[in-house]
């Protein structure tokens, strides 16, 4: 990982070894970066454009963006459109920082009927792994 929190990695096969750095927070992106380096070279893309490809993607607004506020604080903006898999990615960003955690979480929309199910199980998962976690919205509380 490198200072942002960014993980790089060496992808070893059959286009040889890429180092990797990637300019998005979390492991998750890795196993993504993986998935879009095979689709990658089953259309034939050679090494450089894959290393290339991968080490310009930038994070969407709301998915992960890192934004330092100074006095040492790093707030971590992944509110756009989350889901439980996503917000537990996040987590796990969150807590690969050194330092207190805070953990703000609003409503996760469009679960259907999964809507309760979910909730829950992001709040067991964030149980213990952050320092302080506010709850906002009616599913979330």
């Amino acid at each position: 990982y490198d200072q942002r929190g960014c993980p790089s990695f060496v992808l070893t096969g059959p286009l040889g070894n890429l180092r990797i750095q990637l300019n998005l927070l979390g492991r998750h992106n890795v196993a993504n970066a993986l998935a879009a380096a095979a689709a990658a070279h089953a259309l034939g893309v050679d090494a450089d454009a894959v290393v290339a490809g991968l080490q310009q993607l930038q994070p969407v607004k709301g998915r992960a963006v890192a934004l330092m506020l100074g006095n040492g604080v790093r707030l971590i903006d992944d509110s756009y459109n989350a889901n439980p898999a996503s917000i537990c990615a996040a987590i796990d960003v969150l807590t690969s920082f050194a330092g207190r955690t805070i953990l703000v979480l609003g409503d996760m929309g469009e679960l259907g009927e999964w809507a309760e199910q979910g909730h829950r199980e992001v709040g067991a998962y964030a149980v213990g792994k952050v320092d302080t976690l506010y709850a906002v919205g009616p599913l979330m509380a």
